[in-house]
């Protein structure tokens, strides 16, 4: 079984959203799609439009499991990027 983690925003979760997890699946023909996603306050410190549960309900119709993203690894990220250091995902 292949799992696929995605670290997201989803403000608010759309149509390319979902077509961008169905093609994952497809492209590495992963079983099981891991999303961890930020709170009410988006990865770039902005309040989200849409609270954190209504994203997630949206969203679950195409994922396996669901993470929240602390607040605190948030605010570590924007500390750490306002002294140039910049932190890079590779899924």
């Amino acid at each position: 079984m292949k799992t696929i983690g995605i670290i997201a925003e989803f403000n608010p979760f759309h149509n390319g959203h979902a077509y961008l997890i169905k093609k994952a699946k497809e492209f590495t023909e992963a079983d099981r799609v891991i999303v961890i996603m930020s709170g009410n306050f988006v990865q770039r410190g902005c309040p989200a439009i849409i609270n954190k549960y209504d994203r997630t309900l949206h969203a679950l119709e195409n994922v396996t499991v669901f993470l929240n993203y602390p607040l605190y690894f948030l605010l570590l990220v924007l500390k750490l990027s306002l002294k140039r250091v910049y932190i890079f995902s590779i899924i």
